[in-house]
This record gives structure tokens, sequence and C-alpha cells, in this order.
């Protein structure tokens, strides 16, 4: 009997996932290589079928680094015949790395970018329920 932990319980809920595409295993391969925090593709999958069994037309994302969980939830989005998913970020430079993957995933027109910093937020939020009620 192989021990449990926690490497070998991502292996195997890993395995569980269907294939993704290519350029989200390219984004969790540059997640590995700069030890950058994203959400994993189990995880990412996780969102993604919340977001399906809703039907959310829109997502309103904080902390979005360079979009890897952008695309889990505008592939979703999509699917469910919505709108956007809001993608808000302190930093404009992981922001343009978004734009570079998600257009590649084919979600270019499924996400509005916000930079800003916690000081800004509320503007933030405040536009996005103001495209939300617009929306709806």
């Amino acid at each position: 009997m192989s021990e449990i932990n926690y490497q070998s319980a991502q292996d195997y809920l890993t395995s569980l996932v269907p294939p993704r595409e290519t350029e989200l295993q390219k984004m969790e391969e540059i997640a590995e290589k700069e030890d950058f925090p994203i959400l994993g593709p189990v995880c990412g999958y996780y969102c993604y079928q919340l977001a399906r069994m809703i039907n959310a037309k829109s997502v309103f994302e904080l902390g979005s680094g360079y979009g890897y969980s952008t695309a889990w939830f505008a592939k979703a989005v999509k699917e469910n015949g919505g709108g956007v998913v809001h993608h808000t970020v302190w930093d404009d430079q992981l922001s343009k790395q978004a734009q570079e993957h998600l257009d590649y995933c084919g979600y270019g027109d499924r996400w509005e970018r916000e930079c800003a910093d916690a000081a800004k937020l509320p503007n933030v939020i405040q536009s996005a329920i103001q495209s939300w009620q617009e929306i709806n």
C-alpha cells in the first residue's frame, strides 16, 4: 500500500483533470519554473466546473496574476454564453502577459483587465458591479 501524502494526492487528482489546452500547460510550466503561485490544474478545473454549474455569465477575480485562473473562468463564461471575466491584478506587466496567454487560448474577447492596488479596489469593484448590472 502506498503512502498518502500531498504530492501523491496532487498527482492523483491531476490525473483526473481532462486534457488542458497547450497554453494552460505552458502557463503551468512557467509557474513551476519561476515559482509563481497559480491555482494549478486541479483547482483551475474545479473553478471552471463551479462557474459552469452556476451558469456564470460574469466573473470578478482579484489577484489574477498572469491569467491562469482567468483562462479557466473565461472558458466557463464562454461556454455559458456569457460576458466577461474581470481580471484585476496589481502589476501591468502581469496583465500584459495575461493578454498574450488569453489571446492565444481564444479568450481575448472574454475578459477586461484592471491594474489596481488595494487602495483603488473600491473603484474597481464598483466598475465590475456596474458591468454586471448592465448585463443583467
